[in-house]
């Protein structure tokens, strides 16, 4: 799966998802939700317990739920689209579904905004995105990756700890 993130501008970001043969295309608002600081914290969440996190981005008026959760060592990852934010069960799209480890649907996401953060200055970054960007937390969660990278260098990113703490 590939992941990148346009230029934020005018309080708007675009990210291209693809995978496989599929390429969706997400234009995001700033508002009402800052879907940056959701998305990270839901990688994060993902890494330490299994789980289920929404992000949804708000593309004015349509909206994408990216509807991301894990049990055991699996990712699963699903993108609906919502015609607007009333987000009716009988009214959406399913446009995306993946499901693999942790470095197959994760990480992809996580080196993109390393790069989105790469490519500006924080205050330029704030100014194009009309919200703060999640520099601490994107910090927070390149450290966890990187212990349990280094800790584990020859089995999956999701910890065998975690694993037995899930199962007890």
């Amino acid at each position: 799966m590939k992941i990148r993130f346009e230029d934020p501008k005018n309080g708007f970001i675009g990210l291209k998802i693809t995978y496989e043969r599929k390429e969706l295309y997400v234009l995001g608002s700033y508002c009402p939700r800052n879907s940056l600081v959701d998305l990270v914290g839901a990688l994060k969440g993902l890494l330490e317990i299994p789980m289920e996190s929404v992000v949804i981005w708000n593309g004015e008026p349509t909206e994408y739920e990216m509807r991301f959760s894990r049990t055991q060592q699996q990712i699963s990852l699903i993108i609906d689209c919502y015609p607007d934010s009333r987000r009716s069960i009988h009214h959406y799209d399913r446009v995306l579904t993946v499901q693999g480890s942790y470095e197959m649907v994760c990480i992809p996401f996580w080196r993109a905004l390393r790069d989105l953060q790469g490519r500006f200055s924080a205050e330029e970054l704030t100014k194009r995105w009309h919200s703060d960007f999640p520099f601490d937390q994107l910090n927070q969660l390149t450290t966890a990756i990187d212990f349990w990278k280094s800790a584990n260098p020859f089995e999956p990113i999701i910890s065998h700890r975690t694993i037995v703490a899930a199962d007890s």
